[in-house]
């Protein structure tokens, strides 16, 4: 009997720009598996969303290809769906997200905000994982539904926010947390990217 493929963070390595050089981020991947721990196949993932913030995660599947296969990508143009298809070396592009179902074990969805609920939303409720781009959803309320959702439905849902592995981010909170720059009551961060 094989355990549910459940992803924790989704990507196993980002590239991420900052200040003109690459950092490595790592997460961590939960991937189908026999109970001895041995790999049984690959995630099969769907990219919902083929425009600008999808385009952002491109750079990031060939470092995935031993754990991951980007089975479908989705957008409205089917000439962005087909040209990120062709990208990534995917088995189809699809112009209708509700149609995939059978093709995916989990999505990245990167689409307009108001749209990040309802996407979301079908998905967790049809058994798939969930990686949204940032915001999660646009308010509190739909925000504690997936929530909710993704614990009932039991697959996993996360908010693509690599920034907290940054390892000069990873630093700050080991001196926040030690209190060595004593108590911190506000902190603001800029970036220029």
């Amino acid at each position: 009997m094989c355990y549910c493929a459940v992803f924790m963070c989704f990507l196993t390595l980002q590239s991420y720009k900052k200040r003109g050089i690459i950092i490595i981020l790592k997460a961590v991947w939960f991937v189908n598996t026999k109970p001895q721990g041995e790999i049984m196949n690959k995630i099969r993932l769907g990219i919902i969303g083929c425009g600008n913030m999808g385009a952002q995660h491109l750079g990031s599947f060939d470092a995935l290809k031993d754990v991951l296969k980007v089975t479908v990508t989705c957008d409205l143009s089917s000439e962005r769906a087909e040209r990120t298809k062709e990208v990534l070396n995917a088995d189809e592009f699809a112009t209708d997200y509700t149609k995939i179902l059978d093709k995916v074990d989990a999505v990245l969805v990167a689409l307009p905000h108001t749209l990040h609920y309802p996407v979301g939303k079908f998905f967790i409720e049809n058994g798939k994982h969930v990686l949204m781009e940032k915001p999660l959803c646009n308010n509190e309320k739909e925000c504690l539904d997936l929530t909710r959702l993704a614990e009932e439905y039991n697959v996993k849902l996360m908010t693509a926010y690599p920034v907290r592995f940054l390892p000069e981010v990873v630093k700050l909170k080991e001196y926040m947390d030690s209190g060595l720059i004593g108590e911190v009551y506000q902190m603001t961060a800029y970036t220029d990217h």
